[in-house]
């Protein structure tokens, strides 16, 4: 709508667009609000699986040099030791 249009406007019309302008804000917002929301728990699960993975990488990468220092202290590993492994935690279901 141009600035003549508007000005041609009675009170009781420019009102009523007022209105519906703020509707038209408030619902933006509440968009914005609950999109705001949901990139904080996409950021934080992204975080979180970052984090396990590097712990993961981290935990095996100490497993095995602690295989390697058994076996230069022993030879070998001892029998029915076998190869040192740690079982995987499966996340708890909600």
């Amino acid at each position: 709508m141009t600035e003549k249009e508007l000005r041609k406007l009675k009170r009781h019309e420019l009102l009523e667009l007022m209105l519906a302008l703020r509707s038209e804000l408030d619902e933006a917002l509440a968009e914005n609000a609950r999109l705001t929301e949901k990139l904080e728990t996409l950021e934080t699960t992204q975080i979180q699986t970052a984090v396990e993975t590097a712990v993961e990488t981290t935990i095996e990468k100490v497993l095995g040099k602690i295989e390697q220092a058994v076996q230069r202290a022993w030879g070998t590993p001892p029998q029915g030791a076998g190869a040192l492994e740690i079982e995987k935690e499966k996340p708890a279901s909600k």
